[in-house]
């Protein structure tokens, strides 16, 4: 079952943040795709998506993503947003995940028009933001995604379009000064994520398997965020209270359920969770080259390959099978648990991170729920 499809309508950004998994991390795909998805990969598209709704007779999330999505011009964002509104039910959701700098009133309008909600990439304050969310100069981004925060938070359409910012991770920060900053935004809520790595390459701030950067800064987090009578709405928390309540999780990487997850590039390939690129090169890939001008999604979805892909999801690791936490926290997500030498049959590079997390919102739980 698919329940997230991620259209990169952009190969290429108008950033250049250094940690992006995109360009960065020593994945070169993105340098053979066309750099804006076109007008005939979006008919295929539109075609694939529906066939898939009717196939599953459930819909599934989409989101525009790249590089930079707004770099696809109005006029052609237009179209692709009218083709998945007139084939897919008015309940899908539909986002996009922008660094705001190209955002304008006439593209908040045109995503109200067509129920689409934006979310503004924002790491932070100033000194935090600009230490890795750079130009291609060089430059820092920061004030320019504040005009863009300005200019969603006082359009007409804000509250139906504007869903918050999302953050990562940078573990030498104050938690403190991070989330001061995101509350006086006084934005819709912030998400924060981990920075990519895996055991041969620790993310960036981690020192160890066992030493707990990101633990220690989410536990600050967590205590700024519960303790406050009033807190900024935080998903990655929300997750894992669910999570421990009883509930069921609605990210990837969490809890037990499985997440089907497809990529459709610019040039209409069909891959693999693209996270994964920050593992080896091209490891999003499938070993047949799916494409949707000549493939069903739902041969795609039926093939062995994705049936092994999906298995992927789940943990193989004696540690994380036997650990008490596996239902709450999921084994992380696949990439963090890559080696070149065991593959993917490793814990979580964030795994201690994460026990530390769990038992911190746990212990707060028992004592005041």
């Amino acid at each position: 079952m698919i329940d997230t499809v991620l259209l990169k309508v952009a190969s290429r950004c108008n950033l250049n943040c250094t940690y992006c998994y995109v360009y960065h991390l020593g994945d070169d795909g993105w340098k053979d795709n066309p750099k804006l998805l076109s007008e005939k990969s979006i008919d295929d598209i539109e075609k694939s998506l529906f066939d898939l709704y009717s196939f599953q007779g459930k819909s599934f999330a989409i989101v525009l993503h790249g590089g930079e999505p707004f770099l696809l011009p109005k006029h052609r964002l237009e179209y692709l947003l009218k083709k998945l509104r007139h084939r897919l039910p008015e309940y899908t959701t539909v986002s996009i995940q922008t660094n705001g700098l190209l955002l304008t009133e006439e593209l908040i309008t045109l995503c109200y028009t067509y129920n689409v909600t934006i979310s503004i990439s924002l790491d932070g304050p100033q000194n935090i933001n600009d230490e890795m969310r750079l130009d291609h100069l060089g430059r820092g981004s920061f004030y320019r995604i504040m005009d863009s925060l300005r200019l969603i938070k006082n359009h007409p359409f804000s509250n139906q379009v504007f869903t918050g910012c999302l953050a990562v991770i940078n573990p030498l920060s104050n938690p403190k000064e991070v989330y001061n900053f995101f509350k006086k935004l006084n934005i819709p809520s912030v998400n924060f994520l981990m920075r990519d790595g895996n055991h041969d390459r620790y993310p960036f701030g981690k020192s160890s398997f066992e030493s707990l950067e990101y633990g220690k800064w989410l536990e600050s987090l967590w205590n700024l965020y519960f303790y406050d009578p009033n807190p900024i709405p935080i998903a990655f928390f929300d997750n894992y209270v669910k999570l421990l309540i009883g509930g069921f999780s609605s990210k990837e990487g969490t809890g037990t359920e499985t997440s089907g997850i497809l990529i459709i590039d610019t040039n209409g390939d069909i891959t693999k969770n693209d996270t994964l690129k920050s593992t080896k090169n091209r490891a999003d890939r499938f070993e047949f080259s799916w494409n949707v001008s000549k493939n069903n999604l739902i041969e795609l979805i039926q093939s062995n390959e994705f049936k092994d892909y999906l298995k992927l999801q789940n943990p193989i690791s004696k540690e994380c099978k036997n650990c008490r936490y596996l239902s709450i926290c999921g084994g992380g997500m696949p990439l963090y648990r890559w080696s070149d030498k065991n593959g993917f049959d490793n814990p979580s590079v964030f795994c201690q991170d994460h026990i530390h997390i769990i038992e911190t919102i746990s212990n707060t739980l028992e004592k005041y729920l």
